[in-house]
């Protein structure tokens, strides 16, 4: 049995009781998808003898297992909520594993490159044991540019990192907008995130008089100044936030990641993390973002497949009825569809 075939499985059974509005049907599934992946994780971290491979034995029994804990019809209508709060406990678990990480590696905050910009040509280390790259894409098309490759296994319902950018409700998003930018991704909630020219902004901010770390021989007032101008610039500088970096795969790839919406805030996130977190609204003054203030709507970057020393692929969902670039080719059409609200 595949992941695949584990998650057919899960729609079909949903399929019976669906919606009839199919965006939100369409957020069901993507939820039971990532708490499958989120359960498997959790079992192969707890098993004494985690799987080498997906031929493996013990692979093949952890699938079954996790299939079975979140298999059934009743799921969708009766267990809905505590699937939620199963997928943003264990989200939030791995997001903040990620910023204690950035907090306690501060030498690790770093400007990511854009197109002026040399290649990254330096290993991340990731926490889970692997690392990423930014390197140009493996897809044979000058569109593609940078891509993200993992160097080692990651396995399914491993946060990798978060899809930064600027955070717009419907009262700052024009449509014009939504129509050509490519790196503007949206939340079931309506909530668009606009990835475009994210790392480029610690450059044009940064002062370049403000060195990189804190000297040790300076006034008290100059540290303070110092510590006050890198923390403005830590949420450009999470070296995690690479969600935008990602391409959308090719005809001959598959997605092996997906984006799924969490809530950060002062509440279920250590306050001094939440700077690390790669967003910042369009405009405090919305009245949409006074009510959510202080609270942070991100996307974090999921696998959603075993993975191992390949280039991260992320199914952009273009709205298939829109005019659609010569790169684009539809993967996973039904629930593409379903996501825009068409049968």
């Amino acid at each position: 049995m595949t992941l695949r075939q584990v998650w057919n499985s899960l729609a079909r059974f949903i399929d019976k009781y669906r919606y009839v509005n199919t965006k939100n049907f369409q957020l069901e599934l993507d939820t039971l998808k990532i708490a499958h992946t989120l359960n498997l994780f959790n079992l192969i971290k707890e098993h004494p003898s985690p799987p080498e491979n997906e031929s493996d034995k013990n692979w093949r029994d952890l699938l079954n297992t996790s299939s079975q804990k979140l298999g059934g019809k009743d799921i969708h209508l009766i267990h809905k909520k505590i699937v939620r709060k199963f997928v943003n406990e264990n989200l939030l678990k791995q997001s903040t594993g990620l910023l204690k990480h950035l907090q306690n590696n501060p030498l690790s905050l770093r400007p990511l490159p854009f197109d002026q910009n040399p290649l990254l040509d330096r290993e991340l280390p990731h926490p889970e044991g692997f690392s990423l790259f930014i390197e140009r894409s493996s897809i044979p098309h000058p569109a593609a540019g940078y891509g993200v490759l993992v160097k080692g296994r990651v396995w399914p319902g491993t946060v990798i990192g978060f899809y930064p950018g600027i955070l717009h409700f419907l009262t700052t998003v024009e449509q014009a907008l939504k129509d050509a930018n490519e790196y503007l991704i949206a939340r079931y909630d309506r909530v668009y995130i606009d990835g475009s020219c994210w790392h480029e902004r610690a450059q044009t901010l940064r002062d370049p008089k403000i060195p990189i770390g804190i000297p040790t021989n300076i006034t008290d007032k100059t540290r303070n100044i110092i510590k006050e101008e890198s923390e403005a610039l830590d949420k450009f500088w999470n070296p995690y936030a690479v969600g935008n970096f990602i391409n959308h795969p090719p005809a001959i790839s598959a997605p092996n990641v997906m984006c799924f919406p969490l809530n950060f805030s002062p509440e279920n996130l250590n306050g001094e993390l939440m700077r690390y977190l790669p967003y910042m609204y369009f405009s405090k003054n919305d009245p949409y973002v006074k009510n959510v203030l202080p609270e942070i709507k991100g996307h974090v970057v999921i696998a959603t497949k075993l993975i191992e020393d390949e280039e991260l692929f992320l199914n952009y969902r273009f709205n298939p009825d829109n005019e659609l670039p010569d790169w684009y080719t539809i993967h996973e059409e039904e629930e593409t569809r379903r996501r825009f609200g068409k049968r």
